[in-house]
């Protein structure tokens, strides 16, 4: 009973999803009765969380419109519904304005999704998606109606387009049997009686998809087809070289950068969980972590280069200091030194001239006058006036000279006389 509404329920439903999802699950309902699980025991996959500005709704795994039987052979699920509650919690919190949408999904029913990404498109908030891992299918045609989409390194992004169950009238059991219509990459191809209405309902719907596709990303129906691999999913590089993922950042670097209101980073290989090299043998090194690895390697080889060479201009920069620097020493040393020279001469050409004020008898004022004269002999021209205004007979320089000469001859004939005597 229970494997039979399932398959009435992919029959009849229309769906977003990478291929190997719904082939998990025709494979599943094709090969026999569903276990007894119950709606009940299949745990929700997703949550909501504010950081500070910054409204953070998680999405891992299917969506679907609602909690249905399928859901019990899907493992983790995320209906439309709380999806949408979660954007008006967001969008009635005061204190987000940015609302981000960490996705990792291969997709989901059709039913419900184009109202999702209606509200994230007409959102009065900024709206970001981060693509963590896998974001397919009804994941672009909901969230590619954000303002800015970012992905990690290793997600792979695409599978565009719309599949269908249908049941082969021809088989005994009943069994589903998938068909697409614009992604011949997605599944297999159309056959039986039933190919025009199923063709027909895929039409419509990916019609929309496509349009919306296109709004939300300025991307033509062709690239969409064509760039994405007619249905095929395509690499986070690849997604933004297609001009799809505006940047490829971690979810870390991403809530930073929108809490600070800060342009995203591109980390490199250290801002990435390290490859733990303590786990000795037991470390299971697969391609992945032999290219973390090997790019680890390179950046240290580079970051090593980069800061001797750097070390190097230190070096030049801090000699070249150093010369100017003993250079400036002796630059300073010799400007002490006529320093103290211009010190010593300024020094006794004041104390001649306070002398000659004094032995003129000169008053204050003149005194100051000669001391401040521009030269020797204006302080000497001072000297001579201020005798003159005393009434005194000016003796010059050679006076004094010849003076103190005849002085000294009649000295020297006195002690002459004395010494014949």
């Amino acid at each position: 009973m229970r494997t039979e509404q399932i398959k009435n329920h992919l029959a009849t439903g229309l769906f977003a999803a990478c291929p190997n999802y719904m082939e998990g699950l025709i494979a599943t309902v094709n090969g026999g009765e569903i276990a007894k699980e119950t709606i009940t025991e299949v745990s929700p996959s997703h949550s909501y969380q504010e950081n500070g500005n910054v409204a953070i709704i998680s999405i891992d795994g299917a969506m679907t419109k609602k909690n249905t039987i399928i859901n019990a052979i899907c493992g983790g699920f995320t209906s439309y519904d709380i999806i949408s509650e979660y954007i008006t919690k967001a969008e009635n919190s005061a204190r987000v304005d940015t609302i981000l949408f960490n996705v990792d999904t291969a997709g989901g029913e059709v039913a419900g999704a184009d109202e999702v990404g209606e509200q994230i498109f007409s959102s009065s908030k900024r709206t970001v998606t981060f693509y963590n891992n896998l974001g397919a299918s009804a994941g672009i045609w909901i969230f590619s109606a954000s303002k800015e989409i970012y992905a990690n390194r290793t997600a792979m992004i695409g599978s565009i387009g719309v599949m269908a169950g249908y049941r082969d009238a021809k088989s005994d059991d009943g069994s589903i049997t998938l068909v697409s219509k614009n992604a011949q990459n997605k599944s297999c191809a159309i056959n039986g009686d039933c190919k025009q209405k199923i063709q027909s309902r895929i039409d419509d719907v990916e019609k929309i998809f496509y349009e919306r596709v296109m709004r939300n990303t300025g991307l033509s129906a062709t690239e969409i087809a064509g760039k994405f691999g007619y249905g095929d999913v395509v690499s986070a590089s690849d997604a933004k070289e297609i001009g799809f993922v505006k940047e490829i950042t971690t979810l870390d670097a991403l809530i930073k950068s929108l809490k600070t209101n800060s342009t995203v980073t591109v980390p490199t290989v250290s801002d990435d969980k390290p490859v733990n090299l303590n786990q000795g043998a037991d470390m299971k090194f697969d391609r992945e972590n032999l290219d973390v690895a090997e790019a680890t390697f390179n950046a240290l080889v580079a970051n090593r280069d980069t800061l001797t060479s750097r070390m190097e201009n230190i070096q030049v920069q801090l000699q070249t200091a150093t010369t100017a620097l003993e250079a400036r020493n002796e630059e300073a040393n010799a400007l002490t030194a006529r320093l103290s020279e211009a010190e010593s001469t300024i020094r006794a050409e004041f104390e001649t001239r306070l002398s000659e004020a004094v032995a003129c008898g000169a008053s204050l004022s003149v005194a100051l006058e000669m001391v401040k004269a521009s030269s020797p002999e204006e302080a000497s021209l001072l000297a001579i006036k201020a005798k003159e205004s005393m009434g005194a007979t000016v003796q010059t320089n050679a006076d004094a000279e010849k003076t103190k000469a005849q002085q000294e001859h009649e000295f020297a004939l006195s002690l002459a006389k004395k010494l014949s005597v």
